[in-house]
């Protein structure tokens, strides 16, 4: 899981800002894109309205059975008032956030939008995928099915057609993220998460079914309260098999219960029409040998 995040103000340690989003569905919580929160390639250059399309592909074991499936959904509307405002502050290839309001922003408050009939297609995605706007309350419904759609470099193509009161035509290519299995840290059933010390750098480990493709994202979300919260997002390319999450943003975190999520993703956020931007996000969900790499993490 990822956040839409506003960035309020930052302070910059080492590095940057890797800017990679993590589940960046449309009813999920996405980031902005290339660049992080600040918009494309960190620009600061936000559009008032985006589209999220968001395709989530999972091809895993669990409980010794084999499991597959996708979710595809589509999110046209207003920027302002769908996602919290946040101070972002970027460590080497993570950022952490600490944002205030509700997780969701003021999702009751943000205006949607048609952008005509959405198709996700390529060699690895037969039959194409549709969805098409209708009456409910946020346009499109989600269109999901039993059969993993990538095993990852594959092209895959997303258009819109547009529409004359919504948002413009748009087409985009992606190359499909790898499927991964991550291989640290690991942790039981029974555990249901990692318990991670935060004085101390977390080592990511995983491997690779297929060509190397995309970037391994990573969320970790602190115990919120009423009042705020706090994540941090890191970002590693799928061939490098391994990561390294800082202690110094482990340390930022409060100490509690959380949650820990692992994927690996391919987003990408272009300018159409005067005032949209079109964010595509492919994400392969993380496994572990047996379950999927997400979990309730303890912080320590």
């Amino acid at each position: 899981m990822a956040i839409n995040v506003v960035a309020c103000g930052s302070s910059s340690d080492e590095g940057s800002n890797s800017g990679q989003s993590l589940k960046g569905g449309p009813g999920s919580h996405g980031a902005a894109g290339d660049g992080g929160p600040g918009g494309q390639n960190g620009s600061g250059g936000e559009r008032p309205k985006v589209g999220k399309i968001h395709v989530e592909n999972t091809k895993a074991t669990i409980r010794s059975r084999a499991v597959q499936n996708y979710l595809a959904s589509v999110l046209f509307s207003d920027r302002a008032n769908l996602q919290p405002k946040c101070e972002a502050v970027p460590d080497g290839q993570c950022t952490v956030y600490t944002c205030t309001g509700s997780i969701s922003g003021d999702q009751n408050n943000v205006h949607i939008y048609r952008g005509g009939i959405v198709r996700i297609a390529g060699t690895a995605v037969s039959p194409a995928i549709q969805l098409e706007p209708g009456a409910g309350p946020l346009e499109y419904s989600p269109v999901s099915g039993n059969v993993s759609l990538w095993s990852g470099g594959e092209s895959i193509q997303v258009t819109g057609t547009g529409d004359p009161n919504g948002a413009p035509a748009f087409a985009q290519t992606l190359k499909a993220p790898s499927l991964i299995t991550l291989s640290s840290p690991t942790w039981t059933r029974r555990e249901g998460g990692p318990t991670i010390d935060r004085s101390k750098n977390l080592e990511l480990a995983w491997n690779v079914a297929g060509a190397a493709s995309g970037t391994v994202a990573l969320f970790l979300g602190g115990p919120d309260s009423a009042e705020k919260f706090s994540f941090a997002q890191c970002a590693f390319p799928v061939a490098d098999l391994k990561g390294t999450v800082p202690a110094s943003v482990l340390g930022k975190l409060p100490a509690g219960q959380g949650e820990f999520t692992v994927d690996a993703e391919e987003t990408s956020v272009v300018p159409a029409g005067s005032d949209w931007d079109i964010e595509v996000s492919l994400a392969s969900t993380g496994a572990l040998a047996d379950g999927l790499a997400t979990g309730d993490a303890t912080f320590r």
